[in-house]
Parts: C-alpha cells; structure tokens; sequence
C-alpha cells in the first residue's frame, strides 16, 4: 500500500506532511521482502501503516484533524490540476493533439 510514489502518476499532487514521498524502488524492495516473508498488508513508507492504525483507534474528529493537520485530507483533490492535466494528456497519449474544450 504505496504512499505518494515519485513516478509520473503522483505529477501534481501535493505532499503530505510528516510522510515522504516514495521512490519506486522502494515500492519495489517493500513487495520484494512481502514475498521473501509474506504479510498481508505492506505500507510504504511504514508511516502510513502508523496512520492507518491511527485511524482504528482514534475518535472520527480526532482522526480528521490529524488528516488536515498533515495536510492528507483531499491530498488528491487538491492537486495541481494543471500538471494532473497534462500528465492525463501525457498518459493517454493526446499531448500533442489539441483537446476541443
């Protein structure tokens, strides 16, 4: 259960604080050790499982404040939509076509 991985798909999306952002390798080394001695869920970085044990035990509020406070609540909604524009125009194949609004 990768975090922000520093590839194309995470261009825009702004960081959370207290949790880095990922290279793939790691993602990579994570699944690697998963397989070498299985465990059914793998977080990477292991701040993310912290935040989701976080979420089990913490009252709703209180866990929604923690998610505004690291800035993790609408990490995604909250995007650079221009740079997610264009790495959707990258990804699909039609930046180099002009998009008809």
């Amino acid at each position: 259960m990768p975090a922000i991985v520093n590839t194309e798909l995470s261009s825009g999306v702004r960081r959370v604080r207290g949790m880095r952002a990922v290279e793939p390798e790691d993602v990579a080394n994570a699944i690697v050790r998963a397989l070498r001695r299985p465990r059914f869920d793998v977080y990477v970085p292991a701040e993310v499982g912290a935040l989701s044990r976080k979420h089990a035990v913490l009252p709703r509020r209180a866990f929604e404040a923690l998610l505004r406070a690291t800035r993790a609540a609408g990490v995604v909604a909250n995007s650079d939509r221009v740079a997610r524009a264009q790495y959707e125009r990258r990804s699909t194949g039609t930046a180099d076509r002009q998009l008809v609004p």
